[in-house]
C-alpha cells in the first residue's frame, strides 16, 4: 500500500491545552491582537487570575518587551525571563521563566551594590550642586534611562526650575521658571506622590519641548527632607518610542529622592550653619567698630558698613526720635547713588515713623504702593532709588526708643526672617552706640561751650585758636583776632538784676553768632567779655567786620523781662600776619590793650592795635620799615 509524500500531509494540531497546562514555566498563548487565549496556572501565579481575554497592555505594558523577543524583567521580589515567540497562525506564545536563584540573586546583589555605592555618593557631599550633579547622573545609569533632570521647588515664589539637564536640549523652556500652568511636575509638588508615565506623548500637560526631544515616558519621585519640606523633584527619562519603565523602577528612584533631600537638608544646615558662625563673627567685629564710634558721622557709617556685610542693602536708612519735638530725624540716607541730605518729618509719618510709634520690626517682601500706603512709607527724595523689599526695625536701649534702621533691596523676596532677626541684634547694639554718642556728644558740648550764651568757651577758644594759628604759619594766610565787652555792664546789673543781665550776654552773643560767618569762631572769653576769632581775614576787613558788629549790637535794645535794655559794646582788633605775629598770647594782649583804649575813650567804638602804633592813616601794607619798627616795640 502507497503511502502518501510527506508533501501532501495534513498539518498536526498542536496540543496546546496539554502542553500549556503541564508546563512548569508560566505560559501565555495570544492572538493576533495580543490577546490572551490561553494561560497555564504557573502564569496566573505570577500574574494573578481572570488573564484569558485579556489584552496583554494590561498586565504589562508592550514598551517593556525586547525587539529581539527575549527580555529580563523583575516582578516583585523574584527575576524572570520572557521569551516570545511568533505561531504560524499569526498568535503568538509567551513563556515566562524564573532566572535560576543564584543567578537572581547574584544580580540582585550587583544591582544593590549600585544603589548602595550611589546613596553612598549622595551622602558624602556637603556641597547642593555636587549633589544634584552626581544624583542626576548616576541615576540615570543605575536604573538604565535615557536622561535625567532636576526641577527644584522655590516654596517662597511657588515656582520650579531646572537646574540639572543631562542627555535633554537646553531648552529655555525646560530651564525656565515654571507657573502651576505648566508641567506635570506640580501634581508631585502638591502631593509629594511618585509619578509613572509610559506615555508622555499623550499627556495633555506635557511639556513641548520634552516631546520634540523624544521623550516617551518619564519617572519621577520628590526630593525632600526627613521634615516632607520640598527641594526638588528627581526625574528620568526614556527616549525613542515604545519604552517604558517599571514599578520597580519607580520604588528604586524614590530610595534615591528620599536619601537625595535628607543629604540637601544636611547640605542646607551646614551651610546655614557656617552663614550664622560668619554673620556672628561680622557682628562681633561690628560691635567693635560701632562702639568705638564716638563721632557722630563715624557711627552712621559704621552701622550702614556692617548692615552692607550682612545682608543685601541696596539703600539704607538711620532716623532718630526726637521726642520734645515729636519729630524723626532722619540723619543718614543712602543708596548706590550715595548719600541724601538729612531731612526731618513729623512722628506720624513715614515707614520709619510707623516703626517707632508701634515700636515693631517690618519685613516688607513685595512692596507695592497700597502696601507703602498702609505702612506710611513714602520716598525720601524724587531720584531715590526705587525698592521692592525692606526690613525695618527698631533702635531702642531698654523701654527707650532711639529711632528706627531700615535696609532695602531694588528686587522683591530678597530678605528672609533670618535676616531680620539679624538687622534686630545690629539694632541693639547701634541703638547703645548711638545714645553713647549722644552722652558723648553733650559731655564735650558742656566742656567746651558755655553753659549760659551756648558759645564756646574760653577752652574750647585756645583749642581752636592754636590750631589756626598753625594753619596760618603752614599756609601764610591772614588771621584776625577782635575782642569786646559789653559797656557798663555792672550798671545793667545793677539797674535791672542779674537775670536781666543773663538775657543782655545771650542775646549779644546771639547777634555776633548771627553777624559772623560759620568759619568764624565767637567765644565767652570771661564774665561781659567775648572773643571773635576770623580765619581768611586781613586787618583792615577784621576793622571792618567789627565795625559791623558794633553797629548790629546796638542797633536796636535788648528786649527782657525788665523792660528794653539799650546795649553798646567796645571792641579792639588785630592781626596775626607778616607785620605782627608772635605767638597766640601776642595777639591777645595786642587786642585787649586796643579794647582797653576803646573803653577809655568813650566805650562804644572799635580801636585797631596797629591805629595805636602807626597812627590812624597809616597804610598797613607788608613793607620792610613796617615790619622793622613793629620789631622795636
Amino acid at each position: 500500500m502507497n503511502q502518501p509524500s510527506d508533501d501532501h500531509q495534513p498539518p498536526i494540531p498542536i496540543p496546546w491545552d496539554t502542553l500549556v497546562v503541564a508546563s512548569s514555566d508560566g505560559i501565555m498563548l495570544l492572538d493576533p491582537d495580543d490577546r490572551v487565549l490561553m494561560a497555564n496556572p504557573a502564569a496566573a501565579q505570577i500574574f494573578g487570575d481572570g488573564l484569558v481575554g485579556s489584552p496583554l497592555a494590561s498586565i504589562f505594558p508592550p514598551a517593556m518587551l525586547s525587539p529581539d523577543g527575549v527580555t529580563h524583567i523583575r516582578l516583585g521580589f523574584a527575576d524572570f525571563t520572557i521569551r516570545r515567540s511568533p505561531l504560524r497562525d499569526q498568535g503568538s506564545l509567551l513563556m515566562i521563566q524564573a532566572v535560576p536563584q543564584a543567578d537572581a540573586e547574584q544580580q540582585r546583589d550587583l544591582h544593590e551594590q549600585k544603589l548602595y555605592d550611589l546613596l553612598m555618593i549622595i551622602s558624602s557631599s556637603l556641597d547642593i550642586p555636587t549633589i544634584l550633579e552626581r544624583v542626576a547622573q548616576h541615576a540615570m545609569e543605575l536604573i538604565g534611562a535615557d536622561a535625567s533632570s532636576i526641577p527644584l521647588y522655590d516654596a517662597e515664589r511657588d515656582t520650579i526650575s531646572t537646574e540639572r539637564l543631562i542627555n535633554l536640549p537646553d531648552d529655555p523652556t525646560i530651564r525656565a521658571m515654571h507657573t502651576r500652568s505648566v508641567g506635570l511636575v506640580w501634581d508631585l509638588v502638591d502631593t509629594q506622590r511618585p509619578l509613572m508615565i509610559n506615555n508622555y506623548q499623550g499627556e495633555a500637560r506635557a511639556i513641548p519641548a520634552l516631546v520634540n526631544a523624544g521623550v516617551s515616558a518619564l519617572i519621577a519621585a520628590p526630593i525632600a527632607g526627613v521634615d516632607r519640606t520640598l527641594f526638588g523633584v528627581l526625574a528620568l527619562y526614556r527616549l525613542g518610542p515604545d519604552r517604558g519603565f517599571t514599578r520597580h523602577d519607580l520604588e528604586q528612584l524614590v530610595v534615591i529622592g528620599r536619601q537625595t533631600g535628607i543629604a540637601i537638608q544636611n547640605a542646607r544646615l551646614y551651610e546655614e550653619a557656617l552663614r550664622e558662625a560668619e554673620r556672628r563673627h561680622l557682628l562681633y567685629l561690628a560691635s567693635i567698630e560701632i562702639g568705638a564710634a564716638l563721632d557722630p558721622e563715624n557711627l552712621y557709617h559704621a552701622i550702614h558698613r556692617a548692615a552692607k556685610r550682612l545682608m543685601i542693602c541696596d539703600s539704607f536708612t538711620i532716623a532718630l526720635y526726637e521726642q520734645e519735638r515729636q519729630e524723626i530725624a532722619y540723619v543718614y540716607i543712602a543708596d548706590h547713588q550715595g548719600r541724601w541730605p538729612s531731612r526731618q518729618i513729623p512722628i506720624g509719618r513715614g515707614l520709619l515713623g510707623h516703626i517707632i510709634r508701634h515700636g515693631v520690626s517690618l519685613r516688607l517682601l513685595n512692596s507695592d504702593p497700597e502696601i507703602e500706603e498702609i505702612f506710611g512709607a513714602e520716598r525720601l527724595h524724587d531720584d531715590a532709588d526705587l525698592t521692592r523689599s525692606m526690613l525695618a526695625t527698631v533702635l531702642h536701649t531698654g523701654e527707650q526708643i532711639v529711632g528706627a534702621i531700615t535696609v532695602q533691596a531694588h528686587g522683591p523676596r530678597a530678605y528672609t526672617s533670618n535676616d531680620l532677626d539679624v538687622l534686630e541684634t545690629l539694632a541693639s547694639t547701634a541703638a547703645i552706640a548711638v545714645q553713647n554718642a549722644r552722652l558723648f556728644a553733650r559731655i564735650q558740648e558742656m566742656a567746651t561751650t558755655d553753659a549760659l550764651t551756648q558759645v564756646p568757651n574760653r577752652r574750647h577758644f585756645f583749642d581752636v585758636a592754636t590750631y589756626e594759628i598753625e594753619r596760618t604759619d603752614r599756609y601764610k594766610r591772614p588771621l584776625s583776632l577782635i575782642m569786646f565787652d559789653i559797656d557798663s555792664f555792672k550798671a545793667v546789673n545793677d539797674t535791672y538784676g542779674h537775670l536781666a543781665g543773663d538775657e543782655v550776654l545771650r542775646e549779644v552773643a546771639q547777634r555776633c553768632c548771627d553777624d559772623l560767618r560759620d568759619i568764624d569762631t565767637v567765644a565767652r572769653f570771661g564774665g561781659e567779655e567775648f572773643v571773635a576769632l576770623l580765619p581768611e581775614t586781613s586787618y583792615e576787613q577784621a576793622i571792618l567786620v567789627a565795625q559791623r558788629l558794633r553797629t548790629r549790637i546796638c542797633a536796636r535794645p535788648v528786649e527782657s523781662d525788665a523792660g528794653p535794655i539799650t546795649v553798646t559794646i567796645s571792641i579792639g582788633a588785630d592781626s596775626y600776619d607778616d607785620v605782627f605775629a608772635g605767638s597766640l598770647g601776642d595777639l591777645i594782649d595786642r587786642a585787649d590793650q586796643a579794647l582797653y583804649v576803646a573803653k577809655n575813650s568813650g566805650r562804644n567804638k572799635v580801636v585797631g592795635f596797629r591805629s595805636l602804633i602807626f597812627g590812624k592813616t597809616a597804610s598797613f601794607q607788608a613793607s620792610a620799615d613796617l615790619k622793622n619798627k613793629a620789631k622795636l616795640l
